[in-house]
């Protein structure tokens, strides 16, 4: 059978369950920590549940009350216990709680520490009438895009079961959790399989792959299913702006044995085109030139400097396609965190930064090569889901690494500095 529950709080101070980590595994499961969050105060029979839950899945349930005494107030020890747990369970009844300090109640502040923190998010909630403030937070839950499980239940007896089901879930893809190293293997081994730099232009290529690595997300008849790839077709040509795909060359798709790829050629042929792939372990991988379509007659700017307007546009679209893609995945409710890696290719003496208008009459090359193909960072980076679906905040963060690389090694074009 499969998993547990742990916390719960009181109507202005929040208890917590988690469950402590015992082996590697149980029932053939690998044990977690799991924070419960709801109110105590008249939830004593779902409090209950959640224990049994735990307990029948062989579960160390960890509560409030076995904190002993804390240097801090209880809700402080009961954010740490989210910081430190790997799963968030969050059980909401009819009462919303007491608020704390911040304006929030205690059940609504743990569930923005789990989001915040990428925990796998679980969400059960009654099916009964409800207080208006606990209906406007839970319509908030679940008009979030993470894709967060969420389930309703009507008795103690549904509850309990919802939790064992959730959780049995979450523990049979829970596959391997990747390290930065085993993420950067399968960022080279792919990189080269289905991203191809093209010689003699720049090359963007991009991927994101799930922190917990599952043999399979996608069946072969999932992954090849034409509502899979229409879906994903209209994300790339009329998907939110700015868009990866010209909506006007439409989409070309290529199966593989564990992939799918979406793909479309330049229009101008002595350009690479523009290509999306996805693997049956939902990694998504993507590639693209970094050069605007109206520039290409401007052969002096293209062939010295790498467009910053342009890369953060394809890093924009990248980022707000793979958020919508890993929504399509099934059970994406289990992917919280991810590994990020970008490549730029064919960057030879190229300085990055803004082009110029008008264009310079001559150039200087940069104080020293850089590695060609560069990555971004240098270690694959490991971002929480939430912090994708805050793509302006992570793409500022990706540009500002890639700038500040450029002008340590002098290959940052600012005009304002340079008089050419």
């Amino acid at each position: 059978m499969p998993q547990p529950v742990g916390g719960i709080l009181t109507g202005d101070r929040t208890i917590v369950v988690s469950v402590a980590v015992i082996g590697r595994k149980a029932l053939g499961q690998m044990r977690k920590r799991i924070f419960l969050s709801s109110v105590m105060r008249g939830f004593s029979a779902e409090r209950t549940a959640a224990i049994d839950a735990i307990e029948t899945l062989r579960h160390e349930a960890v509560r409030a009350e076995d904190f002993g005494a804390k240097p801090h107030s209880s809700q402080l020890a009961c954010l740490e216990g989210v910081r430190g747990s790997e799963i968030y369970v969050g059980v909401f009844g009819e009462r919303y709680g007491d608020a704390v300090a911040s304006g929030l109640s205690p059940t609504e502040e743990e569930f923005h520490e789990a989001r915040k923190r990428g925990l796998p998010i679980l969400c059960f909630i009654t099916k009964g009438a409800k207080e208006p403030r606990q209906e406007e937070f839970l319509r908030s839950i679940t008009g979030f895009e993470d894709g967060y499980f969420v389930a309703f239940y009507s008795s103690t007896d549904d509850l309990g079961k919802a939790i064992i089901r959730a959780l049995n879930d979450l523990s049979t893809t829970d596959g391997k959790v990747l390290d930065s190293k085993g993420a950067d293997q399968i960022f080279r081994t792919r990189f080269d399989e289905c991203c191809v730099a093209q010689r003699g232009s720049v090359s963007f290529r991009m991927a994101l792959i799930p922190e917990r690595h599952s043999e399979e997300y996608f069946s072969p008849i999932a992954l090849g299913s034409e509502e899979l790839k229409d879906k994903i077709s209209q994300l790339l040509l009329f998907g939110p702006k700015p868009r990866f795909f010209t909506a006007a060359l439409g989409v070309e798709h290529t199966e593989g044995d564990d992939y799918v790829r979406l793909h479309q050629e330049n229009e101008n042929r002595g350009m690479p085109g523009r290509s999306v792939t996805l693997f049956h372990d939902a990694a998504i991988f993507a590639s693209s030139e970094v050069q605007r379509e109206s520039s290409r007659t401007s052969g002096f700017l293209t062939s010295h400097i790498i467009d910053e307007e342009i890369f953060v546009e394809k890093l924009q679209s990248f980022v707000q396609i793979v958020s919508e893609i890993v929504s399509l995945v099934p059970q994406n409710q289990l992917l919280a965190n991810f590994f990020f890696s970008c490549e730029l290719s064919g960057i030879g003496d190229k300085y990055f930064g803004k082009v110029p208008s008008p264009a310079p009459n001559s150039m200087s090359m940069p104080g020293r090569r850089l590695h060609d193909p560069l990555s971004i960072p240098k270690e694959p980076l490991r971002v929480s889901r939430s912090k994708l679906t805050s793509a302006n905040e992570f793409v500022a963060d990706i540009v500002e690494r890639t700038a500040r690389t450029f002008r340590v090694a002098g290959a940052y074009y600012m005009k304002e500095v340079r008089d050419w």
